[in-house]
């Protein structure tokens, strides 16, 4: 069932360079290359949240939530590359109905995922409580 709130957008703070103690969140999962074998992927049922969790220890490990990054993590900066990303679905699909090749273009859509859970971080939006609220409006919609 479908909660009737609509997702609020809360201050930010806490979250990156810009709030006060960065991302301290840990991950549920194991990361890395030992944490991506076929048989872990099959045994892992994550939910938006922990795969946030996930991309915000990654992006961590990486230095980019430093405030001296060269790639600073702002909500600005974060929307743009989700843009471009999608863009980059599209490459897949220029002259052509199918693409192909499914492995790349699973690799942009995970881009945009990544990108799309981390800019719904950085602004404290609960994304998964944003899609069912949106997917009520939705189905009082009409396209025609």
């Amino acid at each position: 069932m479908v909660n009737s709130q609509m997702p609020t957008l809360r201050p930010m703070g806490g979250r990156g360079p810009w709030g006060t103690e960065g991302c301290s969140r840990s991950p549920r999962l194991a990361v890395g290359p030992a944490a991506t074998t076929n048989d872990q992927r099959e045994e892992s049922h994550v939910d938006i949240k922990q795969l946030t969790a996930v991309i915000n220890k990654f992006v961590t490990d990486k230095g980019w939530y430093d405030a001296q990054s060269a790639y600073p993590q702002t909500p600005r900066n974060i929307a743009i590359s989700v843009a471009v990303e999608a863009a980059e679905i599209l490459e897949h699909f220029q002259f052509a109905d199918v693409p192909k090749d499914g492995p790349a273009l699973a690799g942009e859509l995970a881009d945009v995922a990544n990108y799309l859970f981390q800019l719904a971080y950085l602004l404290d939006i609960d994304l998964e409580q944003a899609i069912l609220d949106k997917l009520k409006v939705n189905y009082g919609r009409s396209w025609e």
